[in-house]
C-alpha cells in the first residue's frame, strides 16, 4: 500500500492556501498555511478550529495511507485546537465504523490482532507510522480506539509503549494475549532449494534464528519496514521472507512454512485503549486486570508498602514496570513529596497490573491504602482480558 503523508499544521480549511492534495508517486502531500492559535483565541473559536483540522485529517484518511506523525497535523495540534467534536457525525461524517489505529504496516501483526480484537464488529483499521501517533489520533479524536503491543513473553516490555501510557490519558479497556506464528513467505515462483537470503523485522527473524539456520537460510537482512521488505522478496525468487500468514495475502507472496519460531510458546500482550474508561467487571467469572501508575512519595523504598496492600488481600501483582517519570509527572511528585526525596535526577513512576477487578470492594480496599503512600496515583483502567488468540496457520 502507497504511504501517505500528512503534512504542516492543521488549521482550518478556510485558513489554507493552494491544492489540497498535489500527488508525487506515492507520496501525497498536503500544502496548508497559517499560524496555530493564540491561547488567548475564545473557546468557540479553538471549537470551530477543532472541527475544521478533523475534517482536514479525515480527507487525508479518505486518501488512503498511513498517519504520520512527524509531518502531520497529529504532530502540530494539541488537545485544544482538536476540541471534542459536538457530535460523531463531525468525527466520522455519519458511519457507524469504529476506526482503530495501529503502529505498523497492513499484513503485520498488530494489524491481524486488530481484525481479531474487533471480530464480529464493524471496524476500520489504520495504520499509522509512529506509535506516537497512535495516542494522538484517539486523543484527537480521528480515531475511536488504539492496539498497541505492550510485552512479549521472549523480549520483555515495550519500554517505549509504557513511557507513552504514562505521557497520555487514554485508558485500557482491553487486553489479548496473541500466540505468535512467524511464518516463511517468498515469491510465488520460488521453492525453499532456490532461497539464498531472508529479509524481515529484526524482531522477528531474532525469533527465528535457530529455525532458519536448520532451514539453512544464513544470509539475514533486517528490514523494519515489512511493506519495503515484501516489495523486495516479491521480486527476488531467491529471498524469503519472515512475517505473519496474513501477509502473505496482503503482499501476493507464497507461504513456504508456518510455524518457524524457535519458541512455540511464544507470545505478545495487546492493549485496547479509548478516550473513556469502561465500567469495571463485575462478574468473578470474567478474568479482569487492573493497571495503575504511580510514583511514592518516600521513594522506592516504599513499594514493599505498595505490595503488601495487595497481598494481604490475596490479590495477585502480576507485572509491574519502573520508568522514568515524565516532566508532568515529576511535577505532581515534587509537590507531594519532602525535601529529602526530592533531590537527585532521577525520578521513576510505576506501572503495576493486578489480577482484580475495580468493581470488587477487596480492591477498592487495596487501592485507597495505595494511594495514602503515593505522591502521583493513576488508574489506566479496570477491564476484562480477551483470552489467550493463536493465529490461523497457512
Amino acid at each position: 500500500m502507497a504511504l501517505h503523508r500528512l503534512c504542516s499544521p492543521a488549521t482550518p480549511q478556510s485558513a489554507m492556501a493552494g491544492p489540497l492534495f498535489q500527488n508525487s508517486s506515492s507520496l501525497v502531500t498536503l500544502h496548508c498555511s497559517g499560524r496555530r492559535p493564540s491561547c488567548h483565541i475564545s473557546a468557540r473559536v479553538h471549537q470551530e478550529r477543532g472541527v475544521a483540522s478533523r475534517e482536514y485529517l479525515e480527507r487525508c484518511l479518505e486518501a488512503g495511507g498511513a498517519l504520520d506523525l512527524a509531518s502531520s497535523a497529529l504532530g502540530q495540534c494539541g488537545m485544544v485546537e482538536l476540541a471534542a467534536p459536538t457530535s460523531i457525525d463531525k468525527c466520522h461524517k455519519g458511519s457507524q465504523l469504529k476506526r482503530v489505529v495501529y503502529q505498523g504496516n497492513p499484513g503485520g501483526y498488530s494489524h491481524a490482532v486488530v481484525g481479531e480484537a474487533y471480530a464480529g464488529a464493524s471496524a476500520e483499521a489504520v495504520p499509522c507510522v509512529e506509535m506516537e501517533a497512535v495516542f494522538k489520533a484517539v486523543e484527537t479524536w480521528v480515531a475511536d480506539a488504539a492496539l498497541i503491543p505492550i510485552q512479549n513473553n521472549l523480549d520483555g516490555s515495550i519500554h517505549r509503549n509504557y513511557d507513552l501510557l504514562l505521557r497520555h490519558q487514554l485508558h485500557i479497556v482491553g487486553e489479548l494475549a496473541w500466540h505468535v506464528n512467524h511464518c516463511l513467505l517468498a515469491h510465488p515462483q520460488a521453492s525453499m532449494s532456490n532461497l539464498r537470503r531472508v529479509v524481515g523485522h529484526p524482531q522477528a527473524l531474532s525469533h527465528c534464528q535457530n529455525t532458519l539456520a536448520l532451514l539453512g537460510l544464513h544470509c539475514v537482512e533486517r528490514i523494519e519496514d515489512t511493506a519495503h521488505a515484501a516489495a523486495l522478496v516479491g521480486c527476488s525468487p531467491d529471498t524469503a521472507l519472515v512475517a505473519s500468514s496474513q501477509a502473505a495475502s496482503v503482499f501476493g507472496l507464497h507461504l513456504l512454512r508456518t510455524g518457524i519460531q524457535d519458541d512455540g510458546h511464544n507470545t505478545t500482550r495487546f492493549l485496547q485503549l479509548e478516550r473513556q474508561p469502561i465500567a469495571a467487571p463485575t462478574s468473578s467469572h470474567v478474568p479482569c486486570k487492573t493497571t495503575i501508575a504511580f510514583a511514592l512519595r518516600n521513594g522506592p523504598s516504599d513499594l514493599c508498602r505498595v505490595m503488601a496492600a495487595f497481598a494481604l488481600r490475596n490479590i495477585r501483582v502480576s507485572n509491574l514496570e519502573s520508568r522514568p517519570a515524565p516532566a508532568s509527572i515529576r511535577q505532581m511528585m515534587q509537590a507531594g513529596q519532602s525535601e529529602e526525596t526530592t533531590r537527585g535526577e532521577f525520578k521513576y513512576a510505576f506501572v503495576v497490573d493486578i489480577d482484580a477487578s475495580m468493581g470488587s470492594q477487596n480492591t477498592l480496599k487495596a487501592l485507597r491504602q495505595v494511594q495514602e503512600f503515593c505522591s502521583f496515583y493513576r488508574v489506566l483502567g479496570s477491564y476484562a482480558l480477551l483470552g489467550c488468540q493463536k493465529e490461523v496457520k497457512g
